[in-house]
């Protein structure tokens, strides 16, 4: 199985676009790849979406809880 580690920016851009970041993503939703994440990169991915992106919060809660 791989084994990955993703930034914030591939999370965000795998929530707005339909690109790799997104397959990625899909994949880990799936169980085929298995994502380790942070407390420090899940802090700064719900920063950013509130912060940046204008997101609601519950939208970023359901997000978060998916990663």
């Amino acid at each position: 199985m791989i084994k990955v580690v993703l930034d914030t920016n591939v999370f965000i851009s795998a929530l707005f676009w339909k690109g790799a970041p997104y397959q990625i993503f899909k994949r880990i939703l799936e169980g085929a790849i298995l994502n380790f994440v942070s407390p420090q990169i899940l802090a700064e991915i719900k920063e950013r979406l509130l912060d940046k992106f204008k997101l609601p919060p519950e939208k970023v809660k359901e997000f978060l809880s998916k990663i």
